[in-house]
């Protein structure tokens, strides 16, 4: 096939092999690897092993992420044990507690023939358009440790041109009086010393209105912004943040931790915020919140109303065990407190008009005076206010207890690996499942360094490779071609478009690569062997028949 696909009368079919593995490197290899000399797992045997399980049961649950990639992966299953088992359904439930499994076994389900074939289609879109623009790098720069996305490459193209912005130059004035501060940007570096000089002789202050305003508590966490935020109070990496949530979501801890809902279900806010918040602070302090409309997925919060002390203490007592338990406590106490904080009242505050000004500048801002009635901060953290500094001001006052300081700093500041996701979500690229891959694979492939202040550069490598396929292919590696085929597997999702339409809109890739002669048949291998007169190999045309696939010839024989 065409990098794992198949084409056989104007129908298009993926094609599959079973992974092996090296036992002593542990990498992956294809069967032109594979000799005598290499002692070799292939994968295929958990099949067979399932194979034989399938006979001593009465029936098989598979119960894969709740997603579309955990979908195909239980239709794969389906597809692969259905010939020695009659009754196999579908469990989805989106947290790892007895409550939710109950439920899933109470109410199982058909397999989501859409969801299988978006992800069929995703398939389709990053193999052939990783593979084939890959294939143009190796020829193109002699090297194979080189590759191209229909998502990285356009976020590599978002961080070369930050790196670009963030040459540009603005003048941050800090002002410190007590423990709070004040900024205030300048565009003309004259301007900004001559103010700083002038603070020398202090800064006149004037309340010009007071009023009365709530404040609004952040919403659950999603993918996206539990990644940024532990990297912002933390430094946590997103990849070691992923591997902290995958660890917390199989110990039942958290619910499903890929979403880019905010969603709160009944269970999240009368059975787990309800409890603590009532405890902890009183009833008036409880302000239940669904946040979206109802949904498939949940944005990311605990599964009980338990702390991190609590936390702390059943791994003392030996009940619950974490591979980096520092690291765990901090991101779940971080989770809790998100959570809970979303499900309590606002905060009541007393916000003022301030004007700033020196001898020959005044700026004004919108600054939390004080906080009325307590809310979510009591979850959250303390809102900073400043009638507790200033006191009560009647006109104006000349603060000259005061430190400033005048810094050079980028107009626009460089991605870090959480903004960088966040800029992904935000303009629609990817998903919750593949955020930290993207970002993995740019550093992995040193298109993008990571300065010590987290700050993401492009390497010289990275702008030659993105420049390389900008010349070239600009219509595949813009981010609108990318966005484009993204809305189109939704659409696949939700039963609107079907998944093989891809394939012929993909095709003008291929030949231009030259992966397709002029008749239209592969004349440039594929890194992934699939061959179709392998035993193992399985191909099947997804539609939306419920006929049982028939047995293989290997099948029979088991």
């Amino acid at each position: 096939g065409i990098f794992g696909v198949l084409q056989t009368n104007g129908n298009f079919y993926p094609v599959f092999d079973s992974i092996k593995v090296d036992k002593e490197t542990g990498g992956q290899l294809v069967d032109e690897e594979i000799n005598e000399n290499k002692d070799v797992f292939d994968k295929w045997e958990i099949i067979e092993d399932l194979r034989r399980l399938s006979y001593c049961v009465d029936g098989i649950f598979i119960a894969s992420d709740p997603d579309a990639e955990g979908e195909k992966i239980a239709y794969d299953l389906f597809v692969s044990l259905c010939p020695f088992q009659r009754f196999i359904k579908r469990l989805e439930f989106h947290e790892v507690t007895p409550k939710a499994l109950r439920s899933a076994l109470e109410n199982p389900q058909d397999f989501n023939l859409n969801r299988v074939k978006a992800q069929l289609a995703r398939r389709v879109a990053d193999r052939w358009v990783g593979f084939a623009l890959s294939q143009e790098l190796w020829k193109a720069f002699n090297k194979h440790t080189l590759s191209a996305g229909r998502v990285q490459t356009p976020v590599l193209g978002w961080v070369i041109k930050r790196a670009e912005e963030a040459k540009q130059r603005k003048y941050r004035l800090t002002i410190t009086v007590g423990e709070t501060k004040f900024y205030h940007d300048f565009e003309e570096e004259d301007l900004a010393k001559k103010v700083f000089d002038e603070l020398k002789d202090g800064l006149n202050l004037k309340v010009e209105s007071l009023f009365e305003d709530e404040i609004s508590p952040p919403p659950p966490y999603t993918t996206d912004t539990v990644l940024e935020d532990a990297f912002h109070f933390f430094r946590f990496s997103t990849s070691h943040t992923m591997s902290l949530l995958q660890e917390m979501f199989e110990l039942g801890l958290i619910t499903y931790h890929r979403t880019d809902s905010t969603r709160i279900s009944e269970v999240g806010r009368f059975q787990v915020a309800r409890p603590y918040i009532t405890q902890n602070f009183g009833e008036e302090y409880f302000y239940p919140r669904e946040w979206t409309s109802p949904g498939a997925h949940e944005g990311i919060r605990p599964t009980n109303p338990w702390d991190v002390s609590e936390i702390k203490l059943r791994v003392a007592h030996g009940l619950l065990s974490f591979k980096n338990a520092r690291d765990s406590f901090k991101l779940y106490d971080l989770i809790f407190r998100r959570f809970m904080a979303s499900q309590m009242k606002k905060a009541k505050a007393e916000k003022a008009r301030i004007v700033f000004k020196t001898p020959s500048y005044e700026w004004q801002e919108e600054i939390v005076w004080d906080i009325l009635a307590a809310g979510y901060d009591l979850m959250w953290g303390r809102i900073q206010t400043l009638k507790p500094l200033l006191g009560e001001i009647k006109g104006s006052i000349l603060l000259k207890d005061l430190k400033a300081e005048l810094l050079t700093i980028p107009k626009t500041f460089l991605y870090n690996q959480g903004t960088l996701i966040q800029e992904m979500k935000r303009r629609g690229l990817g998903r919750p499942s593949t955020y930290v891959d993207v970002v993995s694979t740019l550093l992995a492939r040193r298109y993008v360094f990571e300065l010590k202040t987290g700050g993401l550069v492009p390497t010289s490598l990275g702008k030659k490779v993105y420049e390389y396929l900008v010349s070239r292919y600009s219509a595949y590696v813009s981010e609108e071609f990318t966005r484009a085929l993204e809305e189109f597997m939704d659409k696949v999702e939700e039963g609107q478009a079907k998944w093989d339409e891809i394939c012929q809109s993909l095709k003008p890739l291929l030949e231009k690569a030259k992966v397709l002669s002029a008749q239209g048949s592969e004349v440039s291998s594929s890194p992934i062997h699939h061959p179709e007169s392998s035993i193992k190999s399985q191909h099947s045309k997804v539609d939306g028949s419920t006929n049982v696939p028939k047995p293989s010839k290997r099948s029979k024989k088991i």
